[in-house]
């Protein structure tokens, strides 16, 4: 908040710096402006534009006298509204020292701390001074939490510490709750958190700063989802909502691209695709997936979700979340998500929540099966079940046997060895066998697929299509 004529001017001076680095940004190469790093550096500039001049226009309308009633719900905002009072009627720090018959300096420290240092009587003087009329009612203050204690609340649901600072916060308001300059810095940051995860995760301030345990509703997107049988969920994780939420929010950002129906036979997928694509790779099918007008969203943060496929009024995203650099298992990940999208392109509302890693839990229901069957027969050339059967017979039905029959096997029918050993390890977890870690050993890991998915989305994304909050989420969410 701007308390006075100097820090106006402070921050007139910082938002026409960082307006005139945008501007210059403008000035680049065509390869810089096309870069990811530009992309986000841009959309970075402008929140902080954004932010400032949130700030600037409060001061100017106080100042302009645009505002004749201040509220609050929270004793801890009286000291903010006392300097908005003073600003609204006209006040300079120096009138309001004249008036209560002290030296200028000492509003100057009381503001700076947000009254922090002024008794009760002394408050009740300035209120006095500046002639304002208070509401009767009684202003109850809101609990206190510290950091550890807000830390501790989101790590108990899901959320640890470096993906609520990487994520979650506006840039400046993590780094200054980590690193303060000062006391009273921190608990303006700590304030600042409050108000972003209760307007993302529609939470009242009052639950965050409670003891009780945090808890999400259901995003409005989804109407149903599909988990593994006998897994009963009353409410969504906290990482899924926020997978949804950014997903949404990448539909606004998008270049709307009509919507094309996609093949709905395994082999005529791949037909099409090879139409426009000179082969299959991962970067291939995300591009195919995009011009039929389906945004792909990749995350690549720690957790148990792993892929999402949902309908948003008329438009399909997919969601897909994975740290391993096996493109393959992107691959299998993008084409099992994208076989629940085929089911319902004709009208099926129905959206499918990927809460565990696809195939490493058995799934029991017949579309899960059908939706890694589908990917696998698509990467495998409609010869999943085949090689996979060729490799049993050559393993002898042993299980220690298959990972050199998987690569003998690969080289002799020219199959890519990270497909054949993941749809294995697929195929095994059926059996409840846990094939996954020498699968994982087998795959290519020369280049890291996440990329590559941002790489695609990033040509896509208009960026001024959205603002604030939306814009900030986005761009964290797209940061290595």
């Amino acid at each position: 908040m701007i308390k006075n004529d100097r820090q106006y001017r402070i921050t007139r001076t910082a938002m026409s710096k960082f307006q005139d680095e945008l501007a210059e940004m403008s000035h680049l190469s065509t390869s810089h402006r096309d870069s990811k790093a530009f992309t986000i550096q841009k959309a970075a500039l402008e929140s902080q534009i954004s932010d400032l001049k949130k700030e600037i226009d409060e001061y100017e309308s106080l100042l302009h006298g645009q505002r004749e009633v201040l509220t609050t719900s929270s004793f801890e905002d009286l000291p903010q509204l006392l300097i908005k009072a003073r600003i609204a009627i006209g006040l300079s720090q120096k009138d309001l020292a004249e008036r209560l018959g002290i030296q200028e300096q000492q509003i100057q420290r009381y503001e700076a701390t947000n009254y922090a240092t002024a008794s009760l009587s002394r408050i009740n003087d300035i209120v006095k001074a500046l002639g304002i009329t208070v509401s009767k009612e009684v202003i109850l203050p809101q609990r206190d939490i510290s950091k550890r204690d807000l830390f501790s609340k989101l790590k108990a649901i899901g959320f640890d510490q470096d993906f609520v600072l990487s994520r979650l916060l506006p840039m400046d308001t993590a780094a200054r709750l980590i690193n303060p300059a000062k006391k009273e810095e921190q608990a303006t940051s700590l304030k600042n958190a409050l108000s972003r995860l209760a307007s993302i995760f529609n939470w009242n301030e009052d639950s965050l700063l409670s003891t009780r345990k945090l808890a999400i509703a259901p995003a409005s997107v989804i109407t149903k989802f599909k988990l593994p049988k006998g897994k009963q969920y009353e409410k969504i994780s906290p990482y899924t909502y926020y997978a949804i939420l950014v997903g949404k929010i990448l539909l606004n950002a998008s270049i709307e691209i009509p919507f094309k129906r996609f093949p709905s036979d395994v082999l005529s997928l791949r037909k099409d695709i090879l139409k426009t694509k000179k082969e299959i790779t991962f970067r291939n099918m995300l591009e195919y997936v995009w011009e039929h007008g389906v945004p792909v969203l990749p995350l690549n943060d720690s957790g148990s979700f792993h892929g999402a496929c949902f309908k948003d009024d008329s438009r399909f995203v997919i969601v897909l979340k994975q740290q391993t650099k096996s493109s393959s298992r992107w691959s299998f990940d993008l084409l099992h998500e994208l076989f629940h999208l085929i089911q319902r392109q004709d009208g099926q509302s129905t959206s499918i929540i990927e809460e565990r890693a696809i195939g490493h839990a058995q799934q029991s229901s017949d579309e899960e099966k059908a939706a890694s069957y589908f990917a696998g027969e698509f990467l495998l050339e409609g010869r999943a079940e085949s090689l996979v059967q060729q490799c049993v017979e050559l393993a002898h039905g042993k299980v220690e046997r298959l990972k050199r029959v998987v690569v003998s096997v690969s080289e002799k029918e020219k199959v890519d060895i990270g497909v054949l050993s993941n749809y294995m390890a697929y195929r095994l977890s059926l059996q409840k066998i846990n094939w996954w870690g020498a699968a994982a050993n087998l795959e290519r890991s020369d280049e890291n697929p996440w990329n590559i998915a941002r790489d695609v989305l990033l040509k896509y994304v208009k960026f001024d299509a959205i603002k604030g909050i939306e814009k900030d989420l986005l761009s964290r969410a797209l940061m290595d």
